[in-house]
């Protein structure tokens, strides 16, 4: 399968939601913040929920000449930019900025409504609905990784 051509334009993550293992959950965890702290738009692959997700990043890593299983693994335009590791010294050198540039989610970078001055909550949005707007994609998880935005935009628990 050709992942650059498929994935153009696109972040990919390989991670996964089961947080038995501490260590590699609050990495996944770290990956998917700093991610969204750049308002970046990513496709998360769960490799806990689909045998398939497993057997396309063992493919992919085999590919790229990676033996190191250690998760979360990003790709940008179907080529592979490392890690929690990597990206954390990357976001630290400056250079993670730049590198995204290209994936910014347009839904977030929309200015927010002004503030008319009235202290009255009319309009009609509920909290959970405020809530998922916070998030990057949907059916994203919370640093917790139980809550997630539904395909409704509604915060489910």
């Amino acid at each position: 399968r050709n992942f650059r051509q498929l994935e153009q334009g696109k972040i990919v993550i390989y991670a996964t939601s089961m947080s038995v293992v501490r260590e590699t959950s609050e990495r996944c965890k770290s990956v998917r913040r700093l991610l969204q702290n750049h308002m970046v738009r990513y496709e998360e692959r769960d490799l806990y929920m689909s045998r398939e997700v497993q057997q396309e990043l063992g493919y992919r890593l085999q590919q790229e000449g990676i033996t190191e299983l250690r998760l979360p693994h990003v790709f940008a335009d179907g080529i592979h930019l490392g890690g929690s590791e990597e990206l954390e010294k990357l976001n630290e050198a400056g250079e993670l900025r730049g590198l995204l540039n290209n994936y910014q989610n347009e839904d977030v970078l929309t200015a927010p409504a002004a503030d008319d001055g009235d202290d009255d909550d009319d309009d009609d949005d509920d909290d959970d609905d405020k809530m998922c707007d916070r998030y990057v994609s949907h059916n994203d998880y919370d640093d917790d990784g139980d809550d997630y935005c539904n395909d409704n935009d509604k915060l489910v628990s």
